[in-house]
């Protein structure tokens, strides 16, 4: 195999009639011994501008030897003048991540949670070094090195970074996504959610102001988010149908609301109520919300404004403390409604559409489908929504209608999911009889139920 200073002394020798081996001056070029020892090599180009070898040689062939190249490309024509090449600066995490979220389209919530995982967890290590620097042990010492006592942080702060490393990847700036560690990016549930019972939810709303009561209801009752039931507008509810529309959530960004849409595609939906919830929702929109389609049903203390969370959740400690649940989130009320539907019979399609669940996992997460009730139990759960009763204090025009149900219904076909909540009210006052059979056919979707209408009740049907 020739050697580059073979090459080199090759082309010396085919031009030895160009060049004086004996006298310094040459013919092409201009060769030198520096003070180290080393050699080197310039020309004269075309452009009239001296150009030196990008680096000394060892010998002073070796240097004869790139003269020799630099004058075959200007006798031929194909000599260019060498191109600048500007040294560009490393590219560190910390500019990276900044970019990387910036370019994201996200939600202002969730684009505040990243900033501060960012500025708080990640940057503060990673934030100086070059981003293709950052190795797989690197990335394993940052972890460790993280608070053990906040699992969900650690778990968050290794996700951000995983998904920095990934579009990093894919954006060609690194070769592979140094973070290996399995399992360090999921997050592990640090305790197990107990949805309330239906005497703590009466005591809940009872230890509620008036103006909250209605709130507590339908996160509990229709299995909403808070940021959802915070940006509910009067035109947002019809109790004729019995029904609440989702298509807006709001959330609190730098201490001021922020209105946009759900948390998901899925998140835009029409909720059913149950009848005997009905009453006290048309209860709070007559008496605690402002005319007009676009009022507040939870406004602040102006009436105009959104209600502040802590205000919210200072109410809702005081409620939950009078129920002896001190681990009782706002959102847990969220897991309880999604458990009264499943014991209720909702099936997973049913629960992922109330929820707004984009996918029938998230669905499955729920309490009473992972274990499904049996008879005895879901009459358990039955008599507990009796024991509700009192509480939305729904008040019928005729004696002899159960008071968890509406007494003016629009005669409509049947909706399987509004037999689902009305099956379990009926069922409460011991009158689901004569409504069970059009409640199986609703289920069944058939045909038939979608004809007929809803079978009259009256007192005698009972027992």
């Amino acid at each position: 195999m020739i050697t580059r200073s073979q090459r080199y002394r090759t082309t010396v020798a085919r031009n030895r009639g160009v060049m004086s081996g004996r006298s310094r001056r040459r013919g092409f070029g201009y060769v030198r011994k520096l003070p180290s020892g080393r050699w080197q090599a310039s020309y004269l180009g075309p452009d009239l501008v001296r150009r030196t070898a990008p680096h000394t040689f060892d010998a002073k062939a070796d240097a004869e030897g790139w003269l020799g190249w630099g004058r075959e490309e200007v006798v031929s024509g194909e000599w260019l003048p060498p191109v600048k090449v500007e040294r560009v600066a490393a590219l560190t995490f910390d500019a990276y991540a900044t970019q990387w979220l910036r370019e994201r389209a996200l939600k202002p919530r969730t684009r505040e949670g990243y900033e501060h995982l960012l500025l708080r967890y990640l940057v503060p290590v990673l934030g100086p070094m070059d981003i293709d620097a950052i190795t797989p042990s690197v990335v394993r010492t940052w972890w460790s090195r993280l608070p053990a006592d906040k699992p969900t942080v650690r778990a968050r702060s290794y996700a951000s970074l995983k998904a920095v490393m990934n579009t990093a990847v894919a954006d060609e700036v690194i070769d592979s996504n140094p973070c290996r560690t399995r399992g360090a990016a999921n997050t592990p549930r640090a305790r197990e959610i107990r949805p309330a019972t239906i005497e703590e939810l009466e005591v809940i709303v009872e230890a509620m102001p008036d103006r909250l009561r209605a709130l507590v209801l339908l996160c509990a009752w229709c299995a909403l988010r808070s940021g959802e039931v915070l940006e509910l507008r009067r035109r947002d509810l019809d109790v004729v149908a019995g029904t609440v529309r989702v298509v807006r959530a709001q959330s609190w960004v730098g201490g001021e609301p922020v209105v946009g849409t759900p948390k998901s595609a899925a998140g835009t939906r029409v909720v059913f109520i149950p009848p005997h919830v009905v009453p006290a929702i048309a209860r709070h929109l007559d008496t605690m919300t402002a005319p007009g389609p676009d009022a507040l049903l939870f406004p602040g203390r102006d009436g105009v404004s959104h209600l502040q969370p802590s205000t919210m959740h200072r109410h809702w400690r005081i409620g939950r403390e009078a129920a002896a649940r001190p681990d009782l989130r706002v959102h847990d009320l969220r897991h309880t409604g999604a458990t009264m539907a499943a014991r209720a019979g909702a099936t997973l399609a049913e629960l992922q559409g109330r929820l707004g669940h984009s996918s029938v996992n998230a669905a499955l997460s729920v309490p009473a489908r992972r274990a499904r009730p049996r008879p005895r139990d879901r009459g358990r759960s039955v008599l507990d929504g009796e024991r509700f009763q009192h509480l939305v204090r729904a008040r019928s025009k005729r004696p002899d209608m159960p008071k968890c149900v509406p007494a003016q219904r629009p005669a409509r076909v049947p909706n399987p999911w509004a037999c689902h909540l009305e099956f379990l009210a009926l069922l409460a006052t011991g009158r689901a009889q004569v409504y069970g059979r059009c409640y199986a056919e609703a289920l069944r979707g058939s045909r038939a139920a979608r004809t007929r209408s809803r079978p009259k009740l009256n007192a005698s049907a009972g027992s």
